[in-house]
């Protein structure tokens, strides 16, 4: 018998409730308050413990990325932005829009889970393209390393990343700006906010071209629309809708090994994801939060025939339509401004269908498909402080599928304050990640195996952090040791007509991470990080061959051993600002499927530079400026994946104008 999820009707009455007592709360007439705000934007991170409480020590590694710095350096990318952040590798197959993926701390590409405004963007299965993942209307973007399915359930096992809009909570502001540059780059953003305490409105269009980095096909676009809208009274109630809409198309002439050789192979895709959060206090200690999500990805890979008499190679076109909706309920009992109890429960449904048409000059194939599965939960969560000097964050979390059954994760952390700019902090916890479609119902070249467990992650970490005088800057080290166990794997030998994955695989991740900031006067600043990463496949499953993924004493594939940037910065506000960064990748295993083995990619360094001059700016905010923004300022020649090479020297140079608020 499967087992019973999380009841639909009960969920859907909680909400009910939330809506209800949001209405209630809302109107102008008296009510209860209390100094706990939770759905203005504190200077905390929030995503760590679902609850924007300040405590005296952190309990978990996290970072947190400003829009407004993301904007001063011209990044315009999610990718661009995180390669910042120490034990964070991206790996991008190629040029600007191809498929690119993320590693944290180690762990598989599928262990990180990204969130925009509380919605997933990770495929079922935790598979994630941060290629078209845009910054243009970005408030800030955090990341809380380590196991974190007690709160988000599926796929957060090494972290996980949110991103939040952009909001207006006082005046207005408006930018319209335009840049270019070589590889045929133009790109456009229109942006426009208002709001006050209450209430609150942005909105953002974005268009981005290029011709890509090789010699024909190799073309990208994206085009952004992003907005929210939010309603409420600090301590009362409150409601955020935010919504993005994705619409992406990349040319790649390039087979699997990297060779040049296809004039009008593509893939396009339409990426929206929306939600819901609503809040209401029931009296002054109680609140009450439900979060709707959705998330609708569609997407279109194919390769057809390069010119009507071409019919020797082979061709296909694979659409594919993945659906996501969730509703999370909770109630979140603030003690003290730095204390939250939260009990809730989730539930998940997905779906997919899709379809898929091959042909050769002697044989044509078509298939398709459509499956769906959910998954229900109940958490809870307890965050606070004991004394002026420890705090504490501990939750469990129990998870039933109707695929793959009862699983339960938990996360139990703990600060304190050694003298007052000194604090340590340590953690132990497990995240797990559902199989994704693909690997359980696979039909035609692989055959999937419904009967699939998850993959488990266990990890504990140590952190020290220190601040310096006067505000001077903060400096923090990390040691982590994550295994991961049940890992899926693909077998080529199975017989004909039976699955090809398994639960199997067992692998292990430790590492230091350091970052460092420090203000060296008014106008100059200093980022720095390192991180130092050992991988090692303990149990290599069912791998055999050269260019298997696993093998058993090797590390895994494309996370480089020791990798760090520095950056400083000169700013003069509203007049002129310049900053260069200097990146490091150590060298790292990867597959050479042209030569039918294993290879070590080289190490590589990238100095990055950019500047923004105000031409004019004025006391209600007005503004005219010119940015430039320079990558790879040296031309290195490098490779993230083998044989796709990367983009070369890249230089924008673009004009804003507007109102700041």
């Amino acid at each position: 018998m499967k087992p019973r999820s999380v009841p639909v009707a009960l969920l859907a009455l909680l909400a009910l409730v939330a809506l209800v007592a949001l209405l209630v709360l809302v109107r102008p007439a008296a009510a209860q308050r209390t100094a706990a705000d939770t759905s203005r934007l504190a200077p905390v991170t929030v995503t760590a413990t679902r609850d924007s409480v300040l405590q005296v020590a952190p309990t978990a590694a996290t970072t947190i990325i400003t829009g407004a710095s993301l904007r001063a350096q011209g990044i315009a990318t999610v990718q661009q932005a995180l390669s910042g952040i120490s034990s964070i590798t991206t790996v991008q197959a190629g040029s600007f829009g191809a498929t690119t993926s993320l590693f944290l701390r180690g762990g598989q590409s599928s262990y990180t889970l990204v969130l925009v405004d509380g919605a997933p963007v990770n495929d079922p299965g935790g598979f994630i393209d941060l290629a078209n993942l845009t910054t243009d209307n970005v408030d800030r973007i955090e990341i809380v390393s380590g196991p974190g399915s007690v709160l988000y359930g599926s796929d957060a096992i090494s972290g996980v990343i949110q991103i939040f809009t952009r909001r207006v909570t006082h005046g207005t502001f408006g930018n319209a700006a335009a840049s270019g540059g070589n590889y045929g780059i133009r790109a456009y953003d229109l942006a426009f906010g208002t709001g006050k305490e209450t209430s609150g409105i942005t909105l953002d269009l974005a268009r981005y071209r290029t011709n890509g980095i090789l010699a024909f096909n190799n073309g990208a676009s994206n085009d952004v629309v992003s907005g929210l809208v939010r309603f409420g009274e600090p301590g009362r109630a409150h409601l955020d809708v935010a919504a993005h809409q994705y619409q992406a198309d990349y040319h790649f002439p390039t087979d699997f090994t990297g060779a040049v050789t296809d004039s009008n192979q593509q893939t396009s895709g339409r990426l929206r994801v929306g939600s819901l959060d609503a809040g209401a206090y029931l009296g002054r200690k109680v609140e009450f939060r439900v979060l709707a999500a959705g998330t609708e990805n569609r997407s279109t890979s194919q390769d057809l025939p390069d010119s009507p008499g071409d019919s020797l190679n082979f061709y296909y076109v694979d659409p594919t339509t993945l659906h996501q909706w969730s509703v999370d309920a909770r109630f979140a009992f603030h003690l003290s401004p730095s204390t939250a109890l939260t009990a809730g429960g989730s539930y998940d449904d997905q779906s997919v269908h899709g379809g898929d048409s091959s042909w050769t000059r002697s044989s044509v194939a078509t298939t398709s498909f459509e499956h769906a599965r959910d998954n229900g939960a109940y958490y809870a969560n307890a965050t606070g402080d004991i004394g002026d000097l420890f705090s504490y964050n501990a939750g469990v979390r129990v998870t039933a599928s109707d695929q793959f059954g009862t699983f339960t994760s938990y996360r139990v952390g703990a600060g304190y304050v050694l003298t007052p700019k000194t604090s340590v902090r340590g953690s132990i916890g497990s995240g797990f990640r559902e199989p994704s479609f693909y690997e359980e119902y696979a039909t035609g070249f692989a055959v999937g195996n419904p009967f699939l467990t998850p993959e488990i992650g266990d990890a504990w970490e140590i952190g020290l952090s220190q601040s310096f005088s006067k505000g001077a800057g903060t400096l923090g080290f990390s040691y982590f040791s994550q295994r991961f166990t049940d890992m899926i794997q693909y077998d080529p030998s199975a017989p004909p007509g039976s699955p090809n994955y398994e639960n199997i695989a067992t692998a292990t991740a430790v590492g230091i991470e350091a970052q460092l900031h420090a203000t060296i006067s008014p106008v100059w600043s200093l980022d720095g990080a390192y991180s130092w990463l050992r991988t090692n496949v303990v149990d290599a499953g069912l791998s055999s061959g050269p260019t298997a993924a696993l093998h058993a004493g090797e590390p895994l594939l494309r996370r480089p051993a020791n990798a760090g940037n520095a950056g400083l910065t000169y700013s003069l506000p509203k007049k002129f600002s310049f900053g260069v960064q200097v990146v490091f990748v150590g060298s790292r295993a990867d597959v050479d499927y042209t030569l039918n083995s294993r290879v070590t990619l080289p190490s590589y360094t990238l100095v990055n530079v950019s500047a923004r001059l105000t031409l004019k700016s004025d006391n209600e905010g007005r503004y005219l400026a010119i940015n430039f923004r320079g990558t790879n300022l040296f031309n290195e020649a490098y490779q993230q994946t083998q044989g796709f090479e990367a983009p070369g020297r890249t230089l924008v140079v673009g004009v804003s104008l507007g109102v700041e608020q």
